[in-house]
């Protein structure tokens, strides 16, 4: 895989900390910080009429960088081809005139990360079998598209109930945006 390491002149690395009620480019409305991972933060927001969306916005500098910005706009198109039984597509995106901070809008998964799925019990076997097939199909059709992940977590797999536990995949190309612009514990700070 390929890292990039970059020279920010050490100055903090942060996605902008957005306020409730906040709105975002005339159309989203903040409702709560679902995570804030240093250079990429993502929050809930609500679009009219009240549909529930994931707006995930990206350190303003981002922008100094057009190659992480095109595979950014490159993993938004591929995704879009793909049923939303696998992934959760980006429906928009565009720069927030008030941060100056590019952003992705995505659909609000009601989905458990698979983080939260184990912690709320472990998996038995034959659960595992059918996850981890889901998982494969989800893979499977992603790579068939020309498009790697690199940043496959817990955090970043949706998954549905059982006993089917179809997986979604989000956040592609997040690990493009970290090696651009890591967080101060990911440059040894």
């Amino acid at each position: 895989m390929r890292r990039y390491a970059f020279d920010l002149g050490g100055s903090p690395v942060s996605a902008p900390e957005l306020a409730i009620g906040q709105i975002i480019d005339g159309k989203y409305e903040i409702q709560g910080l679902l995570d804030h991972g240093g250079s990429v933060a993502t929050y809930r927001a609500v679009m009219a009429p009240n549909l529930p969306v994931a707006l995930i916005f990206y350190d303003p500098r981002l922008q100094s960088f057009p190659h992480v910005v095109n595979a950014l706009a490159r993993c938004e198109t591929l995704t879009s081809e793909l049923p939303g039984d696998l992934v959760v597509p980006i429906v928009d995106g565009g720069k927030d005139p008030v941060t100056g901070a590019l952003y992705t809008v995505t659909n609000f998964n009601a989905d458990s990360s698979l983080r939260d799925v184990v912690a709320w019990s472990p998996l038995s076997a034959s659960d595992m079998v059918a996850f981890v097939r889901s998982l494969a199909r989800a893979l499977d059709a992603v790579h068939a598209h020309g498009i790697a992940h690199l940043s496959l977590k817990p955090t970043n797999l949706f998954v549905g109930p059982g006993p089917a536990y179809n997986v979604r995949l989000v956040d592609f190309a997040l690990s493009i945006v970290h090696g651009a612009l890591p967080s101060p514990r990911e440059r040894g700070a």
